[in-house]
């Protein structure tokens, strides 16, 4: 099933690509611009900005695969595919999938948004579907959160601001292989994380483009922690870029901070920020009525799914406890012969050994008998709380049987017997 969903999203990002790069030569503008001469270095740029807002809209994708560490030092991996198609004159569809494998965990997630862009404020609706698989369970299972998001466009990138509510927020995993014993196996299941954050883009450079992403998290049963990336991306020719990226708690929340750090390679168009922008210096007759539509809207960064793997211990059935009185054992009266009152000897009997395999939970009951040797009014007398320690008076000359017998809860039972002999000086 998982190589399958593999197989699936990268034959779907191939088709995307390939299907925006066939679009954008069958969408470049039919009627170029009206060359001029003797244009002024704003006008240039006037033109430049006039010609991004005026030929048709344009649909782009990218794809991109990164490899790295995480904070164990394991290998992960990632790869990443956005599908961008604008519509009307301030829409768009964004659509994007990613792929992480973890050393103990394989996920999947969709995204899909929908963005409205006025002048240099954009909003956006998604909703995202993630498939977790933890390693140690035999199957995964899926979440899903829905989110919005409002973005600003300035002159070298955008900022915003995001929130996320979850659609499905708990799914019941497998018993846990790993941690299954005769009578208890942990049960766990996938919490989602809700999330609260921030969000940036900014173009360095011409080639050099910084991305950031911050998000406050309130998992369950432990206080606020942040999760985030930062990502850089270096283009080395047309549809070509570097890309390096480092984040902590990017996905799967924890005790302790996840993180890793990756390099990898992106492929496919990416629009400027600066060229969706309106143009500032203009003259007055080069200004078309054009000038006053809403600005293209701007990809954006969707964040992830972050989530928890909470468990607890189920029990599946019942081992009987384990008795232990002691060892057997021999003891001398030391009566002499003067002595005319019968030599009696004081025995402790231990039966604190004994023990439940199902752990500590079930709290044993003891309860001792006397077997053999004993006389009409001897007694067994409790020398602790919970009676796991007796005391009795043993007679020379005698053997005494003990039996022993503890039980769980649940009324599983154990039993062992002790012999105690008394041996007597006297002839």
């Amino acid at each position: 099933m998982r190589k399958l969903a593999a197989r699936l999203l990268i034959g779907c990002l191939t088709v995307l690509l390939s299907a925006s790069t066939s679009r954008a030569g069958q969408l470049a503008p039919k009627t170029p611009l009206p060359a001029r001469t003797n244009v002024s270095p704003q006008e240039a740029q006037g033109s430049t900005d006039l010609l991004w807002r005026t030929e048709p809209t344009r649909l782009f994708s990218v794809v991109g695969l990164k490899f790295g560490v995480d904070q164990g030092g394991d290998l992960t991996l990632s790869g990443r595919g956005r599908f961008f198609a604008p519509f009307g004159r301030r829409s768009a569809l964004q659509v994007d999938g990613s792929y992480d494998w973890y050393h103990d965990s394989r996920d999947g997630q969709l995204d899909v948004a929908l963005l409205n862009r006025v002048q240099q404020v954009q909003v956006g609706l998604f909703s995202s579907i993630r498939y977790v698989n933890p390693t140690q369970f035999e199957t995964g299972r899926a979440l899903s959160q829905v989110g919005a998001t409002v973005d600003y466009a300035f002159d070298h990138g955008q900022v915003g601001v995001y929130g996320t509510a979850a659609l499905r927020d708990t799914a019941r995993l497998d018993v846990d292989r790993n941690l299954r014993t005769s009578s208890f196996s942990t049960e766990a299941s996938l919490r989602l994380v809700d999330q609260f954050g921030a969000s940036g883009h900014l173009e360095v450079s011409d080639r050099l483009q910084l991305n950031g992403q911050l998000a406050i998290l309130k998992p369950a049963g432990r206080s606020r922690t942040t999760g985030g990336a930062v990502k850089l991306a270096y283009l080395i020719a047309p549809g070509w870029a570097l890309t390096a990226e480092g984040d902590w708690n990017p996905a799967r929340i924890t005790n302790s901070i996840r993180h890793r750090f990756m390099i990898g390679v992106r492929l496919g168009e990416w629009p400027s920020t600066r060229a969706s922008l309106p143009a500032r210096s203009r003259p007055a007759t080069s200004q078309p009525a054009a000038e006053s539509a809403p600005t293209r809207p701007m990809p954006i960064e969707i964040p992830a799914i972050r989530y928890q793997v909470l468990s607890r211990r189920v029990r599946d059935g019942n081992t009987a406890p384990v008795a232990d009185a002691g060892p057997d054992r021999v003891y001398d009266d030391g009566c002499t012969a003067d002595v005319t009152l019968p030599c009696f000897v004081t025995v402790d009997l231990d039966g604190s050994g004994s023990f439940d395999p199902d752990g500590e939970d079930d709290v044993l009951a003891y309860q001792w008998t006397k077997r053999s040797g004993f006389a009409t009014n001897d007694t067994l007398t409790t020398v602790n709380a919970d009676g796991s320690r007796v005391r009795f008076q043993a007679r020379p000359g005698t053997k005494y049987v003990i039996r022993l017998q503890v039980s769980d809860p649940f009324g599983a039972i154990g039993i062992d017997e002790v012999t105690i002999e008394i041996r007597s000086r006297l002839p």
